[in-house]
């Protein structure tokens, strides 16, 4: 057998891998509201405003992937994360002060995605990922609770700590990943448009 035939074990690319790391993620906007009144000559006066947002979050999230081809992963990921939901109520008619309610809201989400390694060098692997999956959202007195659909793309990279000839969880990785995610519906008032946030994701990954 011909020696540059042999591909090293770091650089061979796992058949499958399990992982879970820490979840954060940033705000997003959830709409924003007016609440006026209409006189009978037609014309609106605004009482106040409402403006919504989600804000950044910490929570975790669980991942399974297989290889494709030698470059070519798919994924299957669920998280969940704890964050604020807050309304700013402002430019209210009478002059009161303005005033900002929060409430906590949990986040449970699913995703689906195809990962592409661009580079390979030592034990360092990096990878461009794009996925599309669903959330749920519930704040912590149920009142509030919305569904919706999301769309990621960003990128990963790999760090091997330890490749083992052998046994189950014979290579072990810290991966460390940033992508941009757009979501659409979920917990939202007024016109419905797409939340866009950044979400970062630190942890161990475990393969064979």
């Amino acid at each position: 057998m011909c020696a540059g035939a042999v591909t090293p074990a770091a650089a061979q690319t796992p058949r499958w891998e399990l992982g879970i790391g820490a979840l954060v993620t940033g705000t997003e906007s959830a709409g924003d509201t007016n609440a006026s009144l209409l006189s009978p000559g037609g014309d609106s006066l605004t009482l106040f405003r409402a403006s919504h947002r989600i804000t950044s979050g910490l929570g975790l999230e669980g991942g399974l992937s297989w290889r494709l081809r030698d470059k070519l992963r798919a994924e299957v990921a669920i998280g969940w994360l704890k964050a604020d939901f807050e309304s700013r109520i402002s430019g209210d008619f009478e002059d009161v002060p303005d005033v900002s309610l929060t409430q906590g809201v949990q986040q449970f989400r699913g995703e689906v995605a195809v990962a592409y390694r661009v580079l390979h060098r030592g034990r360092l692997s990096a990878f461009v990922r794009g996925g599309a999956g669903a959330f749920r959202e519930i704040t912590t007195d149920q009142a509030l609770v919305g569904n919706g659909a999301s769309a990621s793309l960003g990128g990963v990279a790999h760090f091997l700590v330890r490749q083992a000839p052998s046994g189950l969880f014979g290579r072990l990785a810290i991966r460390v990943e940033a992508r941009a995610v757009v979501r659409r519906s979920g917990i939202t008032f007024g016109e419905e448009g797409a939340r866009v946030s950044p979400t970062f994701v630190a942890g161990l990954v475990f393969g064979r």
